[in-house]
């Protein structure tokens, strides 16, 4: 395919994911309910909880909520998408997609991005309503929403690069359940699903931040409670390493799945 044809056809099936979301409305309203009462909890929680008694520099509860929509919205858009390749590897129909002229991982990722760009919108629109009416409070300067937009982007983009490589395990164990289990954990905790790194103990703040498990939560999130430029250009910077070296790892990842399906089969 010529680069042109390339582009039409990645375009082509992120639209289809866009729609394929569009019409699951039922899903969509259940994760936007889940995503309020999560935040309505953590609220409840961190109001009753001394956190000035943490240091002077601790976050308040508004800030920790608003830290809490950021993370959450990003793990409720990209959801479980990695049980797509595993259905389409038990099923064998992952098999008729290796002869078409755009690889399977490109065309899969394509969709994913459709499909989570409109999750993305619907729940930040409902995350943003909520938090304001929780705290009252709006999360930052209008001038650092682009970097926090971009940053999300970046974040779901990681995550969704993970999910591909989650979902080929199943070409060697049957099942990527178990894999993702242990790569859930690791995200919630490395990556700071509900409280930000720097309230974590010293060697582990260290070792989250230097994991890509903080680029994917932590580093939008962080925007909520630092947004200097130098924090913006640090969070940045990581981002894109580690959006290099996953997007190296899927490939290298494809190109192996691709052999054992092509000698072995499903």
């Amino acid at each position: 395919m010529s680069r042109r044809s390339e582009l039409r056809a990645l375009l082509a099936f992120a639209g289809l994911g866009w729609r394929q979301a569009r019409g699951q409305p039922i899903g969509l309203a259940g994760q936007c309910i889940l995503y309020v009462i999560v935040l309505a909890i953590f609220w409840k929680l961190w109001n009753a909880t001394p956190l000035q008694e943490l240091d002077a520099a601790a976050p308040s509860a508004a800030e920790l909520v608003w830290y809490l929509v950021v993370t959450e919205w990003i793990v409720f858009a990209c959801g479980a998408r990695y049980r797509e390749v595993e259905t389409d590897i038990l099923s064998g129909a992952i098999e008729s997609g290796l002869p078409r002229p755009l690889p399977y991982a490109l065309a899969t990722m394509a969709r994913w991005l459709g499909f989570t760009a409109f999750q993305t919108v619907a729940l930040i629109v409902v995350g943003s309503a909520c938090g304001w009416w929780l705290t009252g409070t709006l999360p930052v300067a209008l001038a650092v929403l682009p970097w926090l937009a971009l940053s999300v982007v970046l974040a779901i983009l990681l995550t969704l690069l993970c999910h591909l490589q989650l979902g080929y395990v199943a070409i060697w164990l049957r099942s990527s359940a178990p894999a993702f289990w242990v790569w859930q954990k690791l995200l919630f905790v490395m990556g700071g699903l509900l409280l930000p790194l720097t309230l974590y103990p010293g060697l582990l703040e260290i070792a989250a931040k230097a994991s890509p498990f903080a680029s994917m939560l932590y580093a939008p999130a962080s925007l909520i409670l630092e947004s200097s430029v130098g924090h913006v250009c640090w969070i940045l910077g990581a981002q894109l390493f580690w959006v290099a070296v996953l997007a190296w790892c899927a490939w290298a990842v494809d190109r192996r799945a691709i052999r054992r399906l092509v000698s072995v089969g499903t």
